[in-house]
């Protein structure tokens, strides 16, 4: 293992479970799926469209990283946390299909260069690409929480759809952030670039 002080700590919960996370969206969604509050659909629609990128370069960090660790607890929880993940960006790029289809075809714009960009961060150090990770999934979680606790004011009278689709999406982010921590802790374990890396991934 790359970190010898590397030890696993037991979660909170016994398992990730990787769920059905199969959500149909009608054709004639309209990308405007919050009525009367253009903003805030936007706003969700626009962290939809980083994740068909954001997600896979998560998945492919973590899995270079499994060849330092040998931790078999650890091994576990990382093949079931990119399993979550590949089946949440599936689904949002089913979503954001409808989006440019339903009258945003120049978001295409907006994927080319989400997808330069982390093909960009696949060039840097392993290390880096895991305090990235690390970082973002730590900023996350307040994201989660907040969303939680105002999901009716946030969601009142929106495509169920759309608002079942990010309930779910979000309340597994929460089993996400202690895997990415303990994956960065077990590959190397050095502060500062972890301190980087919730600036990193949470401005990018």
């Amino acid at each position: 293992m790359a970190n010898p002080k590397y030890q696993y700590e037991q979660k909170q919960v016994d398992e990730i479970i990787i769920r059905k996370f199969a959500f149909d969206f009608p054709d004639d969604l309209d990308p405007v799926w919050c009525p009367g509050n253009r903003v805030r659909s936007h706003m969700f629609n626009g962290f939809s469209l980083t994740m068909p990128y954001l997600e896979p370069f998560i998945i492919k960090a973590t899995q270079d990283a499994t060849g330092e660790i040998d931790d078999a607890d650890l091994l576990d929880d990382i093949r079931q946390f990119s399993g979550q993940e590949a089946r949440h960006y599936q689904c949002h790029r089913r979503l954001n299909e409808l989006l440019k289809t339903n009258g945003y075809p120049e978001l295409a714009d907006v994927e080319q260069r989400l997808d330069d960009s982390f093909k960009r961060l696949r060039t840097k150090s392993l290390t880096t690409q895991l305090a990235f990770i690390a970082g973002f999934e730590s900023m996350t979680i307040g994201f989660t929480n907040w969303l939680i606790k105002k999901r009716h004011k946030l969601f009142a009278n929106s495509s169920p759809h759309v608002s079942s689709f990010w309930l779910m999406h979000m309340v597994e982010e929460m089993e996400h952030k202690t895997v990415a921590y303990d994956v960065y802790m077990a590959y190397s374990g050095s502060y500062l670039p972890r301190a980087i890396g919730v600036w990193h991934g949470s401005l990018h």
